[in-house]
């Protein structure tokens, strides 16, 4: 319990703290005309007041990612309460916030679109299908996601295979996915501005009554890290409830994303910025509601380790409903926790499970209108006419839909999509504080707070997808013929750290010494901030 307290402390006095230092080192003006105004469409570009920008953010960033990966990470027992607060502050907090004020500077571009202006074509290119599949990934991720869980709690179902010939799951799924439909062509301000704050009311107040639920039944269950045997971490095995858990670097920044760094968080920074009244709002809009994520991801942690230690094991009760199960499946630990924390109040687990399934919702949403802005942007198609947003959107609906079907009646079919979509999140995260790098050298404004990260996450990326020998390129080959081990990871991994950091080191300070360089589009200065 002491070490959820101490992290829990750490990631709010020093989340607040380091939003302010990014306010200072970005010199945040706020006589800037922001691009709300400056290219006011009342589609995508269109006012909104402060408050409902925060709460927009936090609800398109907040989804399953902060629930689902503790469930799976806390494996590694509770040195994850003190991950969290680090990952979150030093690294989501730069990446969140930065990304959304360079495309506020940059009339509300695209992380592609700011790739190509910084890094050139070719990386663009890259960045450019790797956050297309992301955003497509998580847009069917989190429409089969949350239908399964519906179900389960109407037909009392298991959440396997068999549920893709469910009639009942196909009625859910499509009235998911026409919501989806509407969320993204329709104006900002008119679906999401309006719903998405009342939903975050929401999430925060579900969370906080299972939080409560936790304390009020099993704190005898809550280790801290002194009561860890950390004798196997040389080979890596670092965990309480699993000891033989290794390689925690880079498997736990793979596994909880959201909680600390997600490369689909710019994607929604940058469509929030386009509708901020004032630079000095964006510590509002883009830094605390990345805070309030990291604290989700801690209940959540809490929560798993609660019930892993209190109920997960095979002595406890030896059916489905131990770790074996939850690790496999952890929607199975979502209903679970809510039925066995929340003192034998059906009607308050329900509204739980609930609570998680608007969640997955309202990201996927967010997630499909990105890549229709990204896409139009990339084929240059106006959007202001809804005709416009339809050519960009139908295609983008149809994948989705082909990536759902795939997901529902394939073996491992789902397993796939979160396996990749994890994977890409991360390699965009390398990619985003890149460009963020290379701005901030040319604007000779403190850069090494985002190439510390970025460095970090391109090791990562690296290692993962080559060291895993269940989620990386040694998935495809089969176990007895898979020579690629841990130590070739890491070496890879370190290499291409190094060659992060030395290639934007040259290629930012040569762009930054030519003259006329570009840096951003040129700010229009007004005394006072028009109300709307």
């Amino acid at each position: 319990m002491y070490t959820f307290l101490i992290g829990l402390a750490v990631l709010l006095v020093g989340g607040f703290l380091y939003a302010n230092v990014l306010q200072k080192i970005f010199k945040t003006n706020g006589k800037n005309k922001t691009i709300a105004f400056a290219k006011r469409d009342n589609v995508d570009y269109a006012p909104m007041g402060k408050w409902r920008n925060a709460f927009v953010q936090f609800k398109s960033i907040a989804a399953t990612g902060p629930i689902l990966g503790p469930i799976q990470g806390i494996i590694f027992g509770p040195i994850v309460f003190l991950t969290i607060p680090i990952g979150n502050i030093l690294g989501g907090l730069v990446h969140d916030t930065y990304s959304g004020l360079i495309s506020m500077r940059n009339g509300g571009a695209q992380v592609p679109e700011m790739i190509r202006r910084f890094l050139g074509k070719v990386t663009y290119i890259i960045l450019f299908v790797l956050i297309v599949v992301l955003s497509l990934l998580v847009g069917a991720v989190f429409i089969t996601m949350p239908a399964k869980l519906i179900i389960g709690q109407i037909e009392h179902a298991p959440t396997d295979i068999s549920m893709a010939s469910n009639w009942v799951l196909w009625v859910v799924i499509i009235l998911i996915f026409a919501y989806y439909v509407v969320a993204t062509v329709f104006p900002i301000h008119k679906i999401i501005g309006k719903v998405y704050p009342t939903l975050s009311v929401i999430l925060l107040s579900g969370t906080i009554i299972l939080f409560v639920g936790a304390c009020t039944h099993q704190t005898k269950y809550m280790p801290n890290i002194w009561d860890v045997d950390y004798t196997s971490l040389a080979q890596g095995g670092i965990g309480l409830i699993n000891p033989g858990a290794g390689h925690y670097v880079p498997l736990i920044f793979v596994t909880i994303t959201c909680g600390m760094v997600s490369g689909f968080h710019s994607t929604q920074s940058t469509i929030v910025g386009r509708a901020v009244k004032n630079e000095k709002d964006s510590k509002l809009a883009f830094s605390y509601p990345m805070i309030i994520e990291g604290v989700i991801t801690m209940i959540w942690a809490f929560i798993a380790l609660t019930m892993f230690n209190g109920y997960g094991s095979e002595s406890y009760n030896a059916t489905e409903t131990n770790y074996a199960a939850w690790t496999s499946d952890p929607t199975l630990m979502i209903g679970s926790a809510a039925h066995t924390l929340l003192w034998g109040q059906d009607w308050l687990a329900i509204f739980i499970i609930l609570v998680v399934c608007m969640e997955a919702i309202t990201v996927g949403d967010t997630s499909l209108r990105s890549c229709r802005l990204i896409c139009a942007e990339h084929f240059k198609v106006e959007q202001k006419l809804m005709k416009k947003r339809l050519i960009v959107a139908v295609p983008i609906f149809v994948i989705t839909g082909g990536l759902m079907f795939f997901g529902l009646f394939f073996p491992s079919g789902f397993n796939y999509l979160w396996r990749y979509f994890a994977w890409t999140d991360q390699t965009t995260v390398a990619l985003t504080f890149a460009f963020i790098i290379i701005y901030m050298m040319r604007k000779r404004e403190f850069f090494y707070i985002a190439l510390i990260p970025g460095a970090f996450y391109a090791f990562v990326s690296v290692c993962f997808i080559v060291g895993s020998n269940k989620q990386g390129i040694n998935a495809f080959v089969p176990e007895v013929d898979q020579w690629i081990g841990w130590i070739v990871a890491y070496v890879l991994g370190g290499l291409t750290a190094g060659g992060y950091i030395a290639g934007l080191l040259v290629y930012g300070f040569k762009s930054r010494n030519k003259p006329g360089v570009f840096i951003e589009e040129p700010q229009i200065q007004i005394d006072i901030q028009p109300n709307n």
